[in-house]
């Protein structure tokens, strides 16, 4: 699958991953005027429950496992517009 589904999904999947390791590392900042060391960022990922992921809401479970719906989507003049949940 060169640039199908397979594709768009990793992207998403991608960036909502980069997005929560940029909002635990400003949060972190703006507190302590410094980046987060390993230890202190994989404590600050296991305590997030839930983030709001590019098409839809990332929920973490106790087992460390992310939780997201089936979201279908369409591009419309380069917008993402959301067709069904």
């Amino acid at each position: 699958d060169k640039a199908g589904t397979t594709g768009i999904y990793a992207f998403s999947q991608g960036y909502d991953v980069l997005d929560m390791i940029h909002k635990i590392v400003t949060e972190f900042y703006t507190k302590y005027k410094r980046i987060p060391n390993g230890t202190e960022m994989s404590k600050a990922l296991l305590k997030m429950k839930t983030h709001k992921g590019l098409s839809c809401e990332i929920t973490i479970g106790d087992d460390r496992k992310m939780q997201t719906e089936a979201v279908l989507m369409q591009i419309k003049n380069g917008v993402p517009t959301m067709i069904e949940e």
